[in-house]
C-alpha cells in the first residue's frame, strides 16, 4: 500500500489555504545547523552521457514526450507530457506563452519546478530530458522520497521521467550581459512512479538560482514553483482545479529553494503528486530540518514553534450541474 499519501486532510471549503508545518509544544531547544545546498553533480544523472534528449533552443520550445508508463497527477493518468523552455512540464500542450506568463496557476496542468520566461537561444542553457528505469536512477528516486516520508511506507519507483532546465538565463534579462556572463538558473524535476501513485522530486543546485524574477510586459514578474491541476471540466463549464505553490510572490522565497527543503537534503524537495483510484491534493514531504554538522545558534523558546516552508496549497471544490 501506499499511505503515505492517504492521511492527508484538508478543511472544506470553497477556496481555502493550509500552510504546510508543524507545531511543537512546550519548551525546547532549536538547533539551526549550516548544511551546504545539493551540487549540481549530485542530481539525478543528465546530458548527453545520460542518454537525454535536448529540447530545440528557443524562447519558447515544447516537446511532447510519449511515456512508456503513466504519470499519475491529481486525479488524472497520463501517457503523454509536454516539456517546456520556461521552466515547467504539461499535461497538456500550452497555448502561446503570452496566455500565461506571470500567472500561477496556469489553466493548464503543469508541474513547475521553477517557472518564468526564459530562453536557450544564446546555446549556452539546455534542456535535456529522458525517461529512466535503470537501477541506479530508481534507488535514487526512492532514496529521496523515503527520506522525504520516514514515517510512512517505504516506496520503490519503476519509472522515471527526468528533466534539467541547465544554466538557463531569462527571455528578457534585468541586468547587462551577454553569454556566460548573464545570470542562470539550473534545476531538475524528477517524476518517479509506481502502478499506483506518482511522485517528484525537485532539485535546486547550489548557486542555482542567480535570479528570481523575469520580465513580463516590460514589469519584473517573481518566478514561481508548484503545481496545477488545471481547469476542470463540468457539465456546463470550466473552473479552476486545485493548485499548490511552493513560492510566494517574494522573491526571497524563490531563492528559498536552494536553500531550504522539505526532504531533509537542502535544495531537494518531494511531493506525492497522484494516486489512483483517489487522489485530493499534494503532500509536501515532511522533513524540513537538517542534519547538525555545524550549530550557528541556539534558540530557546517555550509553547509553540511553527516550521512551515513557504507554501500555499489551495484546494477549489467547483459546483458541479
Amino acid at each position: 500500500s501506499h499511505s503515505r499519501l492517504t492521511p492527508f486532510i484538508q478543511k472544506e471549503s470553497n477556496m481555502g489555504w493550509q500552510n504546510q508545518g508543524w507545531l511543537f509544544s512546550a519548551s525546547l531547544v532549536v538547533f539551526w545547523a549550516s548544511v551546504r545546498s545539493i551540487r549540481r553533480e549530485e542530481f539525478f544523472p543528465f546530458g548527453p552521457s545520460a542518454g537525454d534528449q535536448l529540447l530545440e533552443s528557443g524562447d519558447d520550445q515544447t516537446f511532447r514526450l510519449t511515456l512508456s508508463k503513466p504519470v499519475l497527477f491529481y486525479d488524472g493518468s497520463f501517457d503523454s507530457l509536454y516539456i517546456n523552455t520556461n521552466g515547467f512540464v504539461a499535461t497538456k500542450e500550452p497555448l502561446n506563452e503570452s496566455t500565461y506568463l506571470g500567472k500561477f496557476p496556469p489553466e493548464f496542468g503543469a508541474m513547475a519546478p521553477l517557472h518564468g520566461d526564459l530562453d536557450t537561444s544564446d546555446g549556452v542553457g539546455k534542456v535535456y530530458f529522458r525517461q529512466d528505469n535503470s537501477p541506479d536512477v530508481l534507488r535514487q528516486a526512492a532514496e529521496h522520497i523515503n527520506r522525504g516520508f520516514p514515517e510512512e511506507d517505504e516506496v520503490n519507483p519503476i519509472n522515471t521521467v527526468v528533466i534539467t532546465w541547465v544554466d538557463i538565463a531569462s527571455h528578457k534579462p534585468q541586468t547587462r550581459g551577454d553569454g556566460a556572463e548573464r545570470k542562470r538558473n539550473t534545476f531538475q524535476l524528477v517524476i518517479a512512479s509506481l502502478e499506483t501513485a506518482s511522485y517528484a522530486i525537485v532539485l535546486y543546485a547550489r548557486n542555482g538560482i542567480q535570479f528570481t524574477s523575469t520580465l513580463v510586459e516590460d514589469n519584473g514578474v517573481v518566478m514561481h514553483a508548484g503545481f496545477s491541476q488545471g481547469l476542470v471540466e463540468g457539465l456546463f463549464y470550466s473552473s479552476q482545479g486545485n493548485y499548490y505553490r511552493t513560492t510566494t510572490d517574494d522573491e526571497a522565497s524563490v531563492r528559498a529553494l536552494a536553500e531550504e527543503t522539505n526532504s531533509g537534503l537542502r535544495g531537494v524537495w518531494v511531493y506525492g503528486i497522484g494516486t489512483s483510484p483517489q487522489f485530493r491534493n499534494v503532500v509536501p514531504g515532511v522533513v524540513t530540518d537538517l542534519p547538525a554538522e555545524t550549530v550557528d545558534t541556539q534558540q530557546h523558546t517555550d509553547g509553540q514553534v511553527k516550521y512551515s516552508p513557504a507554501a500555499e496549497q489551495i484546494e477549489i471544490n467547483p459546483l458541479r450541474y
